[in-house]
């Protein structure tokens, strides 16, 4: 595990993109000032001292000086990792803050069409009714997530 001294010693921050720059690179000096680390699966990844980090990981240990267990994207956006978009979390508000599944077919967080009852069905943290439309099951799946989840809510 790496501290904020070497990340403050190896990286500047672009408050503008939210990107770590090498400021010094042991084996690859022709890095020095340019962006560090490799995108994979949509986020981005750096090499630090043989060890694999999460980008926005080491940006919060650049600003706050530790690593909390699990960092929230406020925008939802992996690749946003400004600080203003960080935030740390528990592993259940984390999950809240993630958007529609990728197999959703009514377009809308949440909502589903249930087969037997041939209607709109709502669902967050369980069930919550079965509506004629999907615009009605969306009204009320919103209208739970931002009076249980506050923050976390994203729609």
């Amino acid at each position: 595990m790496t501290n904020q001294d070497e990340v403050l010693k190896r990286f500047s921050y672009d408050e503008t993109t939210g990107d770590l720059i090498w400021k010094t690179h042991r084996q690859r000096p022709d890095l020095i000032d340019t962006v560090a680390g490799s995108t994979h699966d949509g986020r981005k990844q750096i090499y630090l001292n043989c060890k694999k980090y999460w980008a926005y990981r080491l940006v919060w240990l650049f600003h706050h000086g530790y690593i909390p267990d699990m960092i929230d994207h406020i925008d939802g956006d992996p690749t946003n990792n400004r600080i203003e978009n960080l935030r740390e979390c528990t592993k259940s508000e984390n999950l809240r803050n993630r958007g529609k599944q990728k197999n959703n077919t009514s377009g809308l967080k949440g909502v589903y069409w249930n087969k037997r009852a041939n209607k709109w069905e709502a669902r967050c943290d369980g069930y919550l009714g079965i509506f004629e439309t999907k615009e009605e099951a969306a009204k009320v799946v919103q209208e739970y997530r931002e009076r249980n989840h506050g923050e976390f809510a994203h729609h």
